[in-house]
């Protein structure tokens, strides 16, 4: 369970730092871009006897990296896209109801245990997650959308959100990870890769001019985000089944992301995120018995 609390309160960490960005004018697209850079090269040196190039990509997970690095950069490009069309908070309800899918195709795939006691625990968990934002207020998208546009994208975000998590957990599940810091740092490598190509797209086009606070944000990011990828993947190592942990993660970053609004930015919680903490906390409990 330690895996599981690092990696929550790492996540936490880096939801903080996003929180920050618009505050100091940082672009998101080069902060991540950057932060995908830091991790490859922490990655590396953390690394116990790192491999050469050419029989790395013999690997049987190598082209798992590939996948996941385009899925990185896909996925927040469709993020943002999304939260352009319906708004911030039911995009983020769509990226964290995802974890619904590999929690499912583990069950269905790989026969993970179900129960009265599990069912209830994700039940109470989706529930928390959807309370935790406030739909009471409509919010301001900057561009009109097709109506089947606006579907299109927030599925996007859900389906891109969950298959991530879903490699993550059939990497570990089948054993082709021996490593979990190297290949947390080639996933991140790829991720860097296509993210320079399209920064490069950018520079070409001039709509992405490096920013020097953007640099040291994707910095700042790197440390902490290939750490808790680290930890979820050492989760999925000491026996608690993937239909627990992903759900656990979820809701503790949910739980501990409020805590630290109400702490460090003095935010108001609404009925709806008093009623959210409760929720998450007993779910939190249920599924943590049924692990």
């Amino acid at each position: 369970m330690l895996y599981i609390i690092y990696s929550i309160l790492l996540i936490t960490v880096l939801a903080l730092q996003f929180k920050i960005h618009p505050r100091y004018e940082v672009s998101t697209f080069q902060s991540i871009v950057i932060n995908y850079v830091v991790c490859l090269i922490l990655a590396y040196i953390l690394t116990d006897n790192p491999p050469q190039i050419g029989s790395m990509v013999k690997t049987e997970w190598f082209p798992y990296t590939i996948l996941l690095g385009f899925l990185f950069i896909v996925g927040f490009n469709v993020l943002a896209i999304t939260i352009d069309a319906i708004g911030m908070t039911m995009a983020s309800v769509f990226q964290k109801i995802s974890m619904i899918i590999p929690v499912l195709l583990a069950i269905i795939i790989f026969g993970e245990t179900t129960g009265w006691i599990k069912i209830t625990g994700l039940l109470i968990a989706c529930m928390a997650i959807i309370m935790t934002y406030d739909f009471g207020q409509k919010e301001k998208t900057k561009t009109e959308h097709p109506s089947a546009k606006v579907f299109l994208w927030p599925m996007l975000t859900f389906l891109i959100g969950g298959l991530i998590d879903y490699v993550f957990f059939y990497v570990k599940k089948v054993d082709l990870v021996d490593d979990d810091m190297l290949f947390c740092g080639v996933a991140f490598g790829m991720a860097a890769f296509f993210g320079l190509i399209i920064w490069g797209y950018l520079l070409l086009k001039q709509k992405q001019k490096p920013n020097l606070r953007s640099v040291l944000a994707g910095i700042l990011l790197g440390i902490p985000n290939v750490f808790s990828l680290y930890y979820v993947l050492r989760s999925l190592d000491v026996g608690i089944e993937g239909s627990i942990v992903f759900p656990l993660i979820n809701i503790g970053v949910i739980l501990s992301s409020t805590i630290a609004g109400v702490v460090l930015f003095r935010e108001q919680l609404s009925s709806n995120k008093r009623i959210a903490i409760g929720l998450a906390v007993l779910s939190i409990l249920i599924i943590s018995y049924q692990a």
